[in-house]
C-alpha cells in the first residue's frame, strides 16, 4: 500500500517514477502520472497546497516528513504522510525521492477521538453529579465543576486533596481498601473490581455530606487498567428524607402502617 516515487522539482516538476499503489490511493494510473504530474498534484486538497508548494524548495541533502490531505477521484478524502529526501544530479536538476503512506484511517480515528473527548468533556462540565478521574499513580487528573456545588471546593482545590481530606475516616478506609483490591487485580492479571457504595465527604465549611460513589476501572486495548473513573452523586437530601420516613413509620400511629408498606415506592419516586 506504500507509494514510492521519484519526482523532479527543479528545473520543472515531473514524476520520473511512481509505484502502482497510486491507483488504489487516488484513482490515478501510473501512465497518467508520468505523462503529466499535474494529474496527481491537482488532487491535493486546498488546505494542503501551500504546504506542498513549500516542499518544492527543498535543498539537496535535505530530508523532510510531510502530511498532506488529498481528494480521491471518487470524491473521498485521503490523508498521507510522505518521507522524502532531495538530491542534486550531475545535470543540475533536483529530485525528491521518497515514500508515501496512507494514514486516512489514523486521521479519521483521531477526529473521532477528539469529538468523543469534546463530547465527554461537555457532558462532564455540565453534569449535576461530580465526575472525576484518577491515574494509577494516585494522582487526580480531572474533577468536574459540580464539586464546587456539592463540597464548596473548586475543581483545582479538590484535585489536590488527599483521601483523608476528602472523606471521613470510615469512608477513607473503604476507599483505600478498594484501591488495594484494584492494584492486586492488576498485578494478578485478573479483572479489576468496580465499586459502588455510600461515602461521607467533608465540605469546605467543615460539614459532612453523603454521596453515592461508583468507580469503574478503565482498561486499554491490551487489557491494562490505565485510569479510574468515578461518579459521585450527592444524596444528602435523600438521606434526610429516608430518616424522616423511617421516624414517621415507627412513631406515627395513624400513618405508620401505610408508610412501612410504601416507603420503598416513595424512595424510588424521590
Amino acid at each position: 500500500g506504500l507509494i514510492f516515487f521519484v519526482m523532479r522539482i527543479r528545473p520543472d516538476v515531473a514524476f520520473e517514477y511512481i509505484s502502482s499503489a497510486l491507483l488504489a490511493r487516488l484513482g490515478i494510473s501510473v501512465p497518467e502520472a508520468l505523462a503529466d504530474a499535474e494529474t496527481v498534484l491537482k488532487q491535493i486538497h486546498p488546505d494542503s497546497r501551500a504546504r506542498f508548494v513549500d516542499s518544492l524548495t527543498m535543498m539537496p541533502g535535505q530530508e523532510e516528513t510531510m502530511d498532506l490531505k488529498w481528494r480521491h477521484r471518487d470524491g473521498r478524502l485521503v490523508y498521507s504522510r510522505a518521507s522524502m529526501q532531495a538530491s542534486e544530479r550531475p545535470d543540475g536538476s533536483v529530485v525528491q525521492e521518497g515514500v508515501v503512506q496512507d494514514i486516512t484511517e489514523l486521521r479519521l480515528a483521531e477526529v473521532d477521538l477528539r469529538r468523543s473527548e469534546q463530547r465527554s468533556r461537555l457532558l462532564a462540565e455540565n453534569a449535576y453529579d461530580v465526575i472525576w478521574t484518577m491515574a494509577m499513580d494516585g494522582a487526580v487528573t480531572y474533577v468536574s465543576p459540580a464539586v464546587e456545588r456539592v463540597r464548596g471546593f473548586t475543581p483545582e482545590e479538590a484535585a489536590r486533596q488527599t483521601i483523608g481530606e476528602i472523606n471521613t475516616p470510615e469512608s477513607a478506609a473503604l476507599v483505600l481498601d478498594y484501591y488495594q483490591r484494584v492494584f492486586a487485580a492488576v498485578q494478578a492479571g485478573t479483572e479489576p473490581p468496580v465499586f459502588r457504595g455510600e461515602m461521607e465527604y467533608f465540605r469546605k465549611d467543615g460539614s459532612i455530606r453523603t454521596g453515592e460513589l461508583q468507580v469503574i476501572p478503565l482498561v486499554d486495548a491490551d487489557g491494562q487498567v490505565f485510569e479510574l473513573l468515578g461518579v459521585t452523586r450527592d444524596i444528602s437530601a435523600r438521606k434526610v428524607f429516608e430518616a424522616e420516613l423511617t421516624e414517621m413509620a415507627v412513631t406515627d400511629p395513624v400513618t405508620g402502617l401505610w408508610n412501612r408498606r410504601h416507603t420503598t415506592e416513595l424512595l424510588a419516586a424521590d
